[in-house]
């Protein structure tokens, strides 16, 4: 709406800020998800790689611990990869100001404003 310039659509110059400040967060949020999550997977990935642990392994803790090179390593990774992980299902679904209620909050006023017509 907005890059076609129908945003006129709605009415309700409030409604029309909120479309618009909505693309910069997610923008944000697709950012944070790119850099911080992508970045602490593959640090995971490559603590797996330097501990001789397949990303596909069936073994318990036991059966691994012997072969660790970095085990310290593989704790920080995994920790990080955890937390990071966390962090986005927080951003994205569960706290008070989640990407997926405000989207949700969203369309309700857009489709409530475009039933009013």
């Amino acid at each position: 709406m907005i890059s076609t310039g129908k945003i006129e659509i709605i009415q309700d110059p409030n409604l029309r800020t909120l479309i618009q400040e909505y693309y910069p967060k997610a923008v944000d949020f697709q950012n944070f998800q790119n850099t911080i999550i992508l970045n602490n997977m593959n640090n995971y990935r490559t603590a797996l790689f330097e501990n001789n642990i397949s990303s596909m392994n069936q073994g318990d803790f036991n059966e691994i611990q012997p072969i660790l090179t970095n085990p310290r390593g593989l704790i920080v990774a995994t920790e990080n990869y955890m937390y990071s992980g966390r962090s986005f299902l927080n951003a994205l679904y569960y706290n008070e100001d989640s990407m997926i209620k405000r989207v949700n909050e969203l369309i309700g006023k857009i489709k409530k404003e475009l039933e009013s017509k």
